[in-house]
């Protein structure tokens, strides 16, 4: 993957006091990045680069390279996103300290695309990445450290683009993957590789790219540092009514279709399989405009509204038809995990 400029679009708005003070971050970040000059008189200080190296995984699954990943916990608990091991008969690990290893799935969380692995142990310990103690603001300098497009042991700068969590639809895992937006390229390979801080505390892990035409945009997504330790919890579910979603304003066949033209919702352009929308005999094309009795607009309210029940729980929609008539539908919550 090529470097992104320090001063990315994200910041194209800030002033020339924002602009030093960007300047500033990214000369830290160097600073943390590069081997000190004095590194060999002092052992214990080590490259933030050096460290991620150190902890990070090649994924392989039956025999090829699919993706990253890290160790965070030193017996041989490691992390990496669930749509790289998805489907995978032979899941094994390339560790700088450890050589090519056996590795077992043994918790996902397809709603956050994040995946436990059990690395097989040969003796000694692995070394690990910290969790940070919250996710990182908007603005914040990042890095991610990973495999890309076959090139080994890369490192690629970033900054978080937005705050708020967001959802991207993920083909492999047939779910939407809550994360938030980074600004940066991440090409191939990537996938499941940590992002952390300055400090070296993981704060996220990289799951997609934002893609409008097959190419990359300079618009990454990472799962939350949240979800992660909810999967070490056990604690990981993921609501769904089992559907791909427009906003009613996006252009789409669906839309050029749909007699509900100048409604505000959100609209259904895919009901998946047996799922709960499809047994509510919910069809593609139709909006969906309350949930609860509560109005929606964007396609992210409806899905942050979903993924904060719990799976199992009954809600009710509102649907307005092709022909513009409305009715009232209840369905019951699955579990993208269960899927």
């Amino acid at each position: 993957m090529s470097g992104i400029s320090p001063l990315s679009s994200v910041h194209h708005r800030i002033g020339q006091g924002g602009l030093f003070a960007a300047a500033c971050r990214w000369a830290l970040l160097l600073y943390l990045l590069l081997p000190s000059a004095t590194a060999g008189a002092n052992p214990a200080k080590v490259s933030l680069a050096s460290r991620l190296e150190a902890a990070s995984l090649e994924i392989l699954v039956d025999g090829h390279l699919a993706g990253s990943g890290w160790f965070v916990a030193s017996q041989g608990l490691a992390i990496t996103a669930a749509h790289v091991v998805r489907g995978g008969r032979l899941i094994e690990v390339r560790s700088p300290g450890g050589g090519r290893l056996r590795a077992k799935r043994i918790r996902v969380d397809t709603g956050h695309d994040l995946a436990l692995l059990r690395v097989e142990r040969r003796g000694g310990l692995f070394p690990t990445l910290e969790l940070a103690l919250a996710p990182p603001t908007s603005g914040t300098p990042l890095v991610l450290f990973g495999t890309a497009l076959y090139r080994h042991g890369l490192l690629f700068p970033g900054s978080v683009a937005g705050d708020r969590l967001t959802f991207e639809w993920n083909v492999q895992n047939r779910c939407y993957t809550e994360a938030q937006p980074v600004a940066a390229q991440a090409p191939r390979g990537l996938s499941g590789g940590p992002w952390t801080n300055l400090a070296g505390e993981v704060v996220g892990v990289q799951s997609s790219v934002m893609s409008g035409t097959g190419g990359m945009s300079g618009i990454a997504f990472m799962s939350p540092v949240t979800a992660v330790q909810e999967l070490l919890d056990g604690q990981a579910t993921a609501a769904t009514l089992g559907g791909i979603y427009a906003e009613s304003w996006e252009p789409s066949r669906r839309s050029a279709e749909s007699g509900a033209a100048g409604s505000t919702g959100i609209r259904v352009l895919e009901v998946l399989g047996a799922g709960p929308l499809a047994e509510a005999g919910v069809e593609p094309g139709e909006l969906i405009v309350t949930l609860d009795g509560r109005p929606l607009e964007l396609r992210d309210e409806l899905l942050g509204r979903v993924r904060g029940k719990a799976p199992g729980e009954p809600v009710t929609l509102g649907v307005v038809n092709s022909h513009g008539e409305r009715r009232q539908v209840v369905v019951t919550l699955a579990d993208c995990n269960r899927r």
